[in-house]
């Protein structure tokens, strides 16, 4: 328990007086006082000993820098003077040296209740001695590490700015040195001069400073005429605005001002050829539109617009996967392929014969896997059969029951051949039939014309083939030839 009380009377000497003018006029001391309760005065319990530590170094030695107006709001009063705290647009405030075992007493006057803090002076001024000759000895070390050091304008800047707040420091501790009758002439001279020597550092640093900013602002302005963007972008991002000074803050939001009205004017440019383009499937112009664009993808929305006019651009001119197509055909008329003796068949005709011609229509849905190219994938194919037409050239015609009917069919497509399979409605005969189809290509205009297949719609001339059976003994079959349109969709830039 002793110890306990030896450690607190070391950290804090508590005095109790009752006259608090005599403890703040003696000019051995630094104090300052702060009203308390008669609660804390009488139990000698002021808590908040680092906060009226703080405000007594405040009051012993606070310097203020100012680069612009000063606007003051609050007045403090110690027995050594006055300091403010102050609000600045650039300014650096600088509570100089460290308060190490100040006493701590209680006193009343005018029936209040105050608590001091007091240090010595020529503690505290000792002190502030050793710690400022420290701290300026280590700030020529770092100037001239700096100078020897020199690699970029960021890195520049920023040591420059955090140095300026040391010298700050040293500088102002140094005027409170300077005035003391405590540290003799000799030391105040191995002091100054080492000051001395840190500011002619500095200045040649700031000079640097200075010249590689207005350096680097007219490359940014340089940059920004010739419309690169992206790297003044990256430039930008380099740059800390707050260890600037405040005039190159406003050279640099003059610039940046420029910059985004030139970015957004450039940036609605380049929208506007990418969708021109992709209403006229300009490919390549396309192309290099997305490319330029794709350097200010940093900017707003343009990683999101980026991505869609890709898509759109696949809409338009990548290779299709599904179409839609409508055909007209002409053909023979069935004919039978093989017919049983039980089957009375004599009204077909045994042979093939033009004079009658069946016309039909069909609708059509394909659609490609994996490379369109490669022309592989499903089809459906709705067909309906008209009446014949008949060419009189006195030749003996027969009637023929298959007129008037209809078949769905599913299948498969691969390069210029087509297989379909359904089965058949509408027919005048008993008897269930299925329709096998072959469709042969002979030409596609898009190939013809565009030399680019699968990016146009397209008109298709082929030949085909129909096989009638109901799968017992009956089976018939025509032969024709047919033109389609093909309208094409769902497309992919993925093969292009």
């Amino acid at each position: 328990m002793r110890f306990i009380y030896l450690l607190f009377f070391l950290s804090f000497n508590i005095v109790l007086s009752q006259d608090c003018d005599f403890i703040l006029n003696d000019d051995d001391y630094y104090s300052i006082k702060k009203i308390i309760t008669k609660r804390q005065f009488k139990k000698e319990s002021f808590e908040d000993r680092d906060l009226l530590k703080s405000d007594l170094v405040k009051q012993i030695s606070t310097s203020i820098s100012v680069s612009s107006t000063l606007i003051e709001f609050n007045e403090i009063t110690g027995n050594k003077g006055n300091y403010y705290e102050s609000v600045f647009e650039e300014s650096l405030i600088n509570s100089l040296g460290i308060v190490n075992n100040p006493e701590l007493l209680y006193c009343k006057s005018n029936k209040k209740y105050f608590v001091i803090f007091r240090v010595p002076v020529n503690e505290f001024e000792n002190d502030l001695y050793s710690e400022l000759l420290y701290r300026s000895h280590n700030a020529v070390a770092n100037l001239q590490s700096i100078i020897s050091n020199i690699n970029s304008i960021g890195k520049l800047t920023s040591n420059v700015n955090e140095l300026k707040k040391e010298l700050y420091y040293i500088i102002n501790g140094a005027s409170i040195i300077s005035s003391s009758s405590v540290i003799d002439q000799t030391r105040k001279d191995v002091l100054s001069l080492t000051i001395r020597s840190s500011i002619k550092l500095f200045n040649s640093i700031e000079a640097v400073s200075i010249i590689s900013f207005d350096t680097t602002l007219r490359t940014l302005n340089r940059l920004l005429n010739e419309s690169y963007f992206s790297t003044i972008n990256e430039e930008l991002q380099m740059i800390d605005a707050t260890k600037l000074t405040s005039g190159q803050k406003m050279s640099l939001n003059n610039f940046t001002k420029d910059f985004y009205l030139l970015l957004e004017a450039h940036k609605k440019n380049i929208e506007n050829q990418i969708e021109k383009s992709i209403r006229k499937k300009e490919i390549n112009q396309c192309n290099e539109a997305l490319v330029l664009y794709s350097k200010i993808s940093f900017y707003k929305d343009v990683r999101v617009k980026y991505e869609k006019y890709k898509r759109q651009l696949s809409m338009k001119v990548g290779l299709a996967r599904t179409n839609l197509s409508f055909g007209i055909n002409v053909g023979s008329s069935f004919t039978p392929f093989q017919t049983s003796e039980a089957y009375d068949l004599g009204s077909v005709q045994k042979s093939i014969n033009l004079n009658q011609l069946l016309p039909s229509f069909d609708v059509g849905f394909k659609h490609y896997f994996f490379d369109p190219n490669k022309r592989f994938g499903v089809a459906v194919k709705y067909k309906s059969y008209n009446n014949l037409i008949e060419n009189n050239d006195n030749t003996e015609l027969t009637e023929n029951p298959f007129i008037n009917f209809n078949a769905t069919q599913f299948g498969v497509s691969v390069d210029f051949l087509d297989l379909y399979y359904g089965p058949v409605k509408g027919l005048d005969i008993e008897g269930d039939f299925s329709l096998f189809s072959l469709n042969i290509s002979i030409l596609r205009t898009d190939k013809l014309y565009y030399n680019n297949p699968g990016k146009n719609n397209f008109l298709t001339l082929y030949a085909y083939s129909d096989f009638m059976t109901n799968m017992k003994e009956e089976s018939f079959f025509q032969f024709g030839i047919g033109l389609s349109y093909s309208f094409i969709f769902n497309r992919t830039n993925k093969y292009n």
